[in-house]
């Protein structure tokens, strides 16, 4: 028993007052399972009773627990068990316990428990909207409370408070900082107090972050009092001393929109969840009512602020008094002082009147506005003063000639405009001044129009050396800004001007970070070269700027790229091979547009070039028509001298941005490709279709390989003439229509010879698939008797097999994915067993007479190399007994790695003719003789 008391001493705090409480989280360690136990077998309870004790104190009975143990009667925790009422309540949830309560329940300790449980009953505070009355004798847990003010309605204190006694902060590891609003004891300022909470408690639910965080309300000794976000002084004391380094310009204006944005949000309040809809209106906007917590302000203080039904509107008869920023309808200053009916426009007014000075500050510091208010200064009845922003009965042309020096003076265009809005929300008639919307929209492009200023600036001084992708990030920037009307002040925007607090908090976000990143960058003078920046830079970087695009609509998406690659094609060839060369790969979709559009207009030049490499097979695009679309082809004719016109198929191959600055090199490589498939077919038997040349098609970005089609009628999409195998497989899927075996025999020792010859010819195809396997079509009512007469098509990413030769990686078409050997990806170098892989699958295809597709349908979570095993698995297999052993072997052969290689290994063609070829040539001889 005295190793507990003697801890409960232990964790006492003592508050600013001097009074000791505990905070429950400590109470709880203290009071662990193993203490609540050793100290109830100390009781002398019985062991049934000492469970039941248990269970109520673990469960919520703490608080009368260490209380009892305070004043050493551990075993009357039974008596307050014993009133309940089998209700199930916690024995804590009725703490504290009035003497009369206590009288009944402990009789002979009622009084000594009663002054015992004061330091258990410090509360708790959290996030609460109803009001709480604490009992007199209740200890607060302010460490420390220091006297910030005095108003009309009473004290404002700063308080500390332990971190255990609120979830105010819930992250908080020392003490949490509030502020109490304390009102006097009357009942005219108990009125007030609740009117503020209401208002408060309506306003907490915008959730509006330039609006002050009001936590929760009591009241203590009939005294009300509500628990606020803490600041650190207000506006009044801001403008008053000179402007810290922390309130860049850009975050001075990013504030002020966020002010009209609550005043709006106040005005035209809306809550979804409290469904709720109604018209509200501040009544005492004043620099004092603005508060500063870092460099954020915080609209504060709606003692006089009224909230109505929207079809009540909005006008109320003035209740304040005297005051520097009150609208002239609010009052008379000429003889009675007579009140008036007011509007939301008097807010306008006011928050006109803070916006002057804030910008006289800007402009001037704490002596322009000293001077300012001076200058405003009128007396009155001979011994009232105010320093008012009109002349009583007219407009003040003290107000106007300052605002007006202050224009012809300022050298930023978002101040400029801003005294335009100031002009408006200052007209002497009510009804002529802005709404909230009109404000809140400006007030935003002016805040997005000093972070351009100062973010592209920031820009500017980081490209000290020509690195592509930050130049093009900077121009991106300038690209949003312009369809955002922040470049030109007489510019037609594209972006929709919206009251919508989250896009624009979205945007200020974006490009406070980018800000940021660019600073930080910018600080880093020591680095070793500080002209070049980071890749991680530049990443970080691109990422804002993707987040300002990504807000925008698809008009003005539409239009930024075209702002951005206008730049980009601007720069000369000369200047972009000094500025690519040594750039990073792009992974941005933009950038690959960009540097395609670079490559599209070089191939372009070099085309038209009468020295051109790789001309001699050029076609005239005017030369080629299409007529229709075959899988991933073109169908269509070939304008002959006359009349004469060849059927054609068109197969694309698309280049990239790696292009940039070797058109010529490109087309050397296209040339290649295209004579040596005119030659390979002049010059043998093989199953392929003969290039007649090639043509540029730009808006494909892409080279056009023309394939004579051996037709006598010009394809087209309803009679395309040709059959892929892929379609062929699908529609011939009944005993009756399936080909016959010696077909198929044919058929794949015709393509299994023609791939190698085509590797000894010193060619990788690289795009073997089903659908690029192309039969003439002699009846769609039985398609499959076209299967003795194969093609070979796909060769738009065939290279030659030579260490420099150039490669532009896998295929990414959705058909030809599943052909890829597993270990093919975009890094690395095409090898022969991964053409031997696809054909090997092409050979499953047509010995199971089941497309791929079919075969690995249920399968698509599985890796490519998972994907190949479940295929040697379950389906190689059935070929044993459909076509035979010597398929089945030249089948697994191409599938189960046994044809692996390394690139320089000539081995592999003499394996692939004996492991392949050359069985599936037996086979198909055999068939033959029989």
């Amino acid at each position: 028993m005295e190793k507990i008391t003697q801890d409960l001493s232990a964790i006492l705090e003592t508050n600013w007052q001097g009074e000791n409480f505990i905070s429950f989280k400590r109470l709880e360690d203290a009071l662990s399972s193993s203490s609540i136990k050793k100290v109830l077998a100390e009781a002398d309870l019985q062991p049934y009773h000492q469970n039941d004790a248990f269970q109520a104190v673990q469960q919520g009975g703490r608080r009368v627990f260490a209380t009892l143990c305070t004043i050493h009667k551990p075993h009357l925790i039974l008596d307050f068990i014993a009133q309940d009422g089998f209700l199930k309540g916690s024995l804590d949830s009725k703490m504290p316990l009035e003497e009369e309560v206590l009288r009944i329940i402990i009789p002979k300790d009622y009084r000594v428990f009663f002054d015992a449980q004061w330091p258990f009953c410090s509360p708790l505070f959290q996030h609460n909207l109803s009001h709480r009355r604490l009992h007199a004798r209740t200890i607060l847990p302010f460490l420390e409370m220091t006297s910030k003010g005095q108003g009309g309605f009473g004290n404002v204190y700063h308080v500390s408070l332990p971190h255990f006694h609120q979830d105010l902060a819930p992250l908080a590891t020392s003490r949490v900082n509030v502020a109490i609003k304390e009102f006097r004891s009357s009942p005219s300022q108990n009125d007030d107090a609740f009117h503020e909470q209401h208002m408060l408690s309506l306003l907490r639910h915008l959730q509006h972050p330039n609006i002050i965080k009001f936590y929760a309300a009591f009241s203590l000794k009939s005294v009300p009092q509500l628990i606020l976000e803490v600041a650190d002084c207000d506006l009044t004391h801001l403008l008053s001393h000179p402007r810290p380094n922390s309130f860049e310009e850009s975050i001075i204006f990013t504030e002020l929109y966020g002010l009209s944005s609550a005043i709006h949000e106040l005005h035209n309040y809306f809550s979804d969840e409290l469904e709720l809809k109604l018209t509200g209106c501040h009544y005492d906007l004043k620099p004092g009512n603005i508060l500063v917590k870092g460099t954020r302000l915080l609209l504060s203080d709606f003692g006089l602020s009224r909230m109505k039904p929207e079809i009540q509107g909005s006008a109320s008869s003035f209740k304040g008094g005297l005051g520097d920023y009150l609208a002239p309808e609010c009052q008379d200053l000429s003889s009675s002082l007579e009140k008036t009916a007011i509007r939301r426009s008097s807010d306008i007014w006011s928050f006109g009147c803070i916006l002057a000075e804030t910008l006289t500050w800007l402009e001037g510091g704490p002596v322009n506005v000293a001077e300012f208010r001076q200058k405003r200064k009128v007396t009155f009845m001979g011994f009232l003063s105010v320093n008012t922003f009109h002349a009583d009965l007219e407009p003040s042309k003290v107000v106007l000639d300052w605002l007006g020096s202050i224009e012809s003076s300022t050298s930023f265009l978002h101040r400029r405009q801003l005294i335009g809005l100031i002009r408006e929300m200052l007209e002497f008639e009510a009804d002529k001044r802005p709404t909230s919307s009109v404000v809140v929209i400006r007030s935003f492009k002016f805040a997005l129009r000093a972070a351009y200023v100062q973010i592209y600036e920031g820009l500017e001084n980081l490209i000290t050396s020509p690195d592509f992708h930050l130049l093009v990030e900077r121009e991106r920037f300038r690209a949003w800004a312009s369809v955002s009307g922040l470049t030109d002040v007489n510019q037609e925007q594209l972006v929709t001007e919206t009251t919508s607090r989250l896009r624009h908090q979205t945007i200020c976000e974006s490009l406070r970070c980018l800000k940021n990143t660019i600073s930080a960058r910018l600080c880093q003078i020591s680095d070793p070269d500080p002209t070049m920046i980071s890749f991680t830079h530049v990443h970080a970087i691109r990422n804002h700027i993707d987040s300002l695009w990504a807000a925008e609509s698809q008009a003005a998406v539409a239009r930024m790229v075209e702002i951005t690659e206008q730049y980009a094609l601007a720069h000369s060839p000369l200047s972009l091979e000094t500025i690519v060369k040594n750039s990073d790969i792009p992974t941005s979709p933009l950038y690959k547009r960009i540097h395609l559009m670079i490559a599209m207009r070089q191939v372009s030049v070099a085309l038209e070039s009468p020295v051109a490499v790789g001309n001699s097979m050029r076609i005239h695009r005017s030369m080629v028509a299409v007529t229709g679309t075959f899988s991933d082809k073109r169908l269509g004719f070939l304008r002959r001298s006359g009349h004469d016109q060849c059927p054609i198929i068109i197969e694309f191959l698309n280049y990239s941005s790696s292009w940039i600055d070797r058109p010529d090199e490109l087309l050397e490589r296209v040339s290649s490709l295209a004579g040596t498939l005119s030659k390979l077919k002049d010059l043998g038997s093989l199953p392929i279709l003969k290039c007649e040349g090639f043509y540029h098609h730009p808006e494909e970005q892409a080279i056009g390989l023309i394939f004579k089609v051996p037709n006598h009628k010009i394809p087209t999409d309803a009679d395309p003439q040709q059959i892929t195998l892929t379609e062929m497989i699908k529609l011939a899927n009944t005993k009756e229509t399936r080909p016959s075996l010696d077909k198929i025999f044919w058929a794949a020792s015709t393509l299994a010879n023609a791939v190698l010859s085509f590797h000894q010819a010193g060619w990788y195809h690289k795009n073997i698939s089903s659908s690029n396997i192309l039969f003439p079509l002699d009846t769609l009512e039985n398609p499959a008797q076209s299967l003795h007469s194969p093609f070979i098509t796909g060769f738009n990413h065939s290279r030659e097999d030579q260490e420099g030769a150039f490669t532009v990686g896998p295929s990414n078409g959705l058909e030809s994915e599943d052909y890829k050997h597993p270990s093919y990806g975009s890094n690395t170098r095409f090898q022969r067993c991964f053409d031997y892989y696809s054909l090997g699958l092409v050979l499953l295809e047509m010995g199971r007479w089941r497309n791929l597709k079919r075969m690995i349908r249920g399968h698509e979570t599985l890796s490519p190399m998972q994907v190949r095993d479940m295929l040697l698995e379950k389906e190689v297999p059935q070929l044993r007994y459909q076509t035979g052993q010597l398929y089945h072997n030249a089948v697994r052969s191409c599938l189960d790695g046994s044809l692996d290689e390394c690139a320089r290994d000539v081995k592999i063609l003499d394996d692939f003719k004996a492991k392949v070829a050359m069985p599936l040539k037996e086979h198909e001889a055999i068939c033959v003789s029989r």
